[in-house]
Formats: structure tokens, C-alpha cells, sequence
């Protein structure tokens, strides 16, 4: 290779020889300034803002420097040393390109969320599919428990959603849920400190799978020994339960009265009924005897089954259906507001429909501890004094923990007649005996 052979500034060579005359033609190959642009070109995939040093040793460093504008438009992200593995450095680099990138979209747009912070997780947590096909009612209670965590203040003055996810140890965590498991005024509230936790690990966990390389992998939300809470929800009675759809049908909330009917009988769960319980699952054409169950929590969701309503022409649940056949439909739910909002009746808010709750109980004089869940856990307890086998219980339940006999035992609709006939003998005996007595 050879330099200025014509006098002409660029870079020339030898090119390949001529077969006839053996002759080797000189060629120009790039320009002074092609050249200088070569040596500075990187190779593909090279992140933006990151530079290659070379060190002592003849070892290259890679560095992140933010672009000049920045730091005059408020930017206070600093250069940053990437060390010399290429591969760890790019990693590196892109996080801080996304923070970059937050910070300029918040300053267009007035909020921004910082890449590797908890309130991040939270997002991306959110924009998952995992998140998305979820019930609503668990969304709910996912962003209500994210938000708890976000929310808290530090003692710098800071939020726990800013906090660097590098930085959340299984230390900080702890002392964080014994916070939160205290109200301002003293009282406990460990269910909601709980709920906040394990959606934290769902999330944490959800958001790894979506980025290994800026997740930690060890989670520190996991394996926390949470304070049990089971002996929080008490189980009403038969008796209970009578009271408070008395109450409801007095105050003018029926439908409500009708939920708990629903949750005692059917052993169904507030999410099943409230927004979802509708009037094509009782008696439908193809089967006017039964009502269809279907327990969305179980079996990824939706396990659905068949509940009869009578046997050799003895009702099963004469109670609840007598009320459901007494109801009127106003719309496709069978659980509606009584409040007409925009002249239509529409199904209950979560929290309105527990505020009614309270209410009806209150009007009842039942146990300030009673909520609408002690009706399905009163149904529970029902079955056990009635002395109903286990298979058919958790035929009933949806349940799907027992023994290993359950994998080989299936579910059937005997069972479920079995189940309740057990229930009807077990009440008409009480009554009978209270009669004599």
C-alpha cells in the first residue's frame, strides 16, 4: 500500500494483475477523510452514548457520557465508568440510555419513571400479559398493593418507588412490611400489608422473566414468613345470614341480600358473583333444574360445574330458590344496583358494594367482624356439621387441596347431590328437634 502515488491526496494499493500483460494497476481505495471516518465507525449494536478508552496495558475501558445538551437542560445523570468486558458495559449503557430517555419524556411530558426503580417494576408489571389477563378485581388489588409500597416515604424524604431495584435487599424489605403492617394510629393491618407483599414478589418475579439483564434474579419479596391472618374472617351463621337479608330487603338493597344468599348456599366467592353471577346461569335451557357454577379462581380462572336444584322433586336450596324465582331482572346480572345511575341499573363498585355491606350488618346488629366473605365461609362450616365427605365438600368448594386421593377421586355430580341432601337432612333435623323441644 502506498501514499500519494499520484501526488493526489488518498490512500492507494496494488490491485489484482492483469492475466495477459502481468501488469498490477494502482487503485484508490478512500480519501483522507474516508479513512478518519473508518476509524471511527463502530461495530453494529454498539449502544448510543457509550465510548471506548484505551488503558495502560493496552486493555480498552468503555465509558457512558450523557450528550452535552443534557446537563443544560437539567440532566443531572452523571459519566459513569463501564469497566472493560464489552458485554457487561453494554448492558449497563442501556439501562442508562432508558433512564436518559424517562428523564426526557418526563420533561416533555411532566412525569417520567426511571428505569430499575420499584415503581418501574410496577409498570412493567402492568403492560405484562401476565398482569392483563388477570380478573379485574385482582388487578385491583395488585396496583392497590404496589401503590401502598410506592407510596411510602423514607426517611430522606424519597419515595419507595425511586428506590434503585439494585438496592431492595431482603433487609429493606422487612423492616418495609413491618411499616406497613401499622396504621398511623397504631392498629394493625396485616392483610393489607400482605397483599401489598406478594404482589410485590408476583411483580418482581413477572418483570425478571421480561428483563434478566436489569432484574436481579434473588427476589427479595420471596420467602418472607408472612404473619398468618386466617382467624380474621368469621363464619356466619345460618341464623346470621337470615338477619341480614332481612336487614337488606328493609333498607332497600335486596340484591345485595340475594349476593349473600348466593355466597351461603353456592359456596361461591364475592368475585364470582359480584360483576359476573348472571341470569343465563340459573335454569338455563339445557339444564332447568341446576344453576351452573363457576369459581374463577380455580383451574387457571374458570372451573365451571353443575349444581342441582332438585332431586326426585325435593328442592336442594328451597331458599334460595324461591328468591331467585321471586327476583326481578334487570339486566343480564342477577346482582344489579338498586340505585339507578343514568336511569339503568348497573352492577355494584367493589367498594360501595362493602360499604353496603357494613350497613345492612350494622342494621342487623351482627358482629362488627361479619363481612359479605363469612357468608361463603358460613356455607363451609355448614357442610362440616353436616358431616359431608371430604370429595364432597371440595366438589362443592372448587377446592383442590386434599389428600392424594383427590387425583384419583373425581368430582361428580352425585357427589354435589349427595353433598346437599346431607345439608338438607342435617337442617330438618335441627328444626324438628327444636320443635319437640
Amino acid at each position: 500500500m502506498r501514499r500519494d502515488p499520484l501526488g493526489i491526496s488518498g490512500v492507494y494499493e496494488l490491485g489484482a494483475a492483469n492475466p495477459i500483460s502481468g501488469l498490477r494497476p494502482i487503485v484508490l481505495i478512500g480519501n483522507d477523510g474516508a479513512m478518519k471516518r473508518a476509524k471511527k465507525r463502530k461495530p453494529a449494536g454498539w449502544p448510543r452514548y457509550m465510548e471506548s478508552r484505551r488503558l495502560r496495558f493496552g486493555t480498552t475501558g468503555y465509558y457512558w457520557k450523557p450528550p452535552s445538551w443534557s446537563r443544560p437542560r437539567g440532566c443531572t445523570m452523571q459519566a459513569e465508568p463501564l469497566g472493560p468486558d464489552y458485554g457487561a458495559a453494554v448492558t449497563r449503557c442501556e439501562l442508562l440510555n432508558r433512564q436518559l430517555d424517562s428523564w426526557r419524556l418526563g420533561r416533555d411530558e411532566g412525569t417520567a419513571t426511571t428505569i430499575g426503580t420499584f415503581k418501574w417494576i410496577s409498570q412493567e408489571f402492568f403492560a405484562d400479559r401476565k398482569f392483563l389477563r388477570t380478573d379485574a378485581v385482582t388487578q385491583r388489588d395488585y396496583r392497590d398493593g404496589l401503590a401502598l409500597i410506592e407510596e411510602y416515604e423514607l426517611k430522606n424524604g424519597t419515595r419507595f418507588g425511586a428506590q434503585d431495584i439494585r438496592k431492595i435487599t431482603a433487609n429493606v424489605v422487612d423492616k418495609l412490611y413491618e411499616k406497613l403492617s401499622i396504621r398511623e394510629d397504631g392498629t394493625k393491618r396485616t392483610t393489607t400489608a400482605n397483599k401489598a407483599m406478594r404482589a410485590a414478589r408476583r411483580a418482581w418475579n413477572v418483570v425478571f422473566r421480561r428483563h434478566p439483564k436489569l432484574v436481579p434474579e434473588s427476589n427479595p419479596f420471596s420467602r418472607m414468613g408472612l404473619e398468618k391472618t386466617g382467624g380474621d374472617t368469621s363464619a356466619a351463621t345460618r341464623e346470621q345470614l337470615n338477619a341480614f337479608v332481612a336487614a337488606a330487603d328493609e333498607l332497600g338493597y335486596a340484591s345485595i341480600g340475594t349476593a349473600a344468599m348466593i355466597s351461603f348456599e353456592l359456596l361461591l366467592r364475592e368475585v364470582d358473583i359480584i360483576g359476573r353471577f348472571a341470569w343465563s346461569q340459573y335454569k338455563p335451557p339445557e339444564r332447568p333444574d341446576a344453576i351452573k357454577l363457576r369459581h374463577y379462581k380455580n383451574r387457571k380462572g374458570d372451573e365451571r360445574s353443575w349444581m342441582p336444584l332438585f332431586q326426585d322433586g325435593v328442592a336442594l336450596l328451597p331458599e334460595l330458590t324461591d328468591r331467585l324465582d321471586k327476583s326481578m331482572r334487570h339486566g343480564p346480572l342477577v346482582i344489579m344496583s338498586e340505585a339507578k345511575r343514568g336511569g339503568v341499573k348497573k352492577p355494584y363498585e367493589r367498594t360501595y358494594f362493602a360499604q353496603l355491606v357494613r350497613k345492612i350488618r350494622d342494621k342487623a346488629d351482627l358482629p362488627s367482624d361479619l363481612t359479605f366473605t363469612s357468608f361463603r365461609h358460613g356455607g363451609v362450616t355448614e357442610i362440616g356439621d353436616a358431616d359431608v365427605s371430604d370429595q364432597g365438600a371440595l366438589s362443592l368448594t372448587g377446592h383442590k387441596t386434599r389428600d392424594i386421593l383427590s387425583i384419583y377421586m373425581k368430582r361428580t355430580e352425585a357427589q354435589r347431590v349427595t353433598a346437599a341432601r346431607a345439608r338438607l337432612e342435617h337442617r330438618s333435623g335441627r328444626l324438628t328437634n327444636a320443635a319437640r323441644s
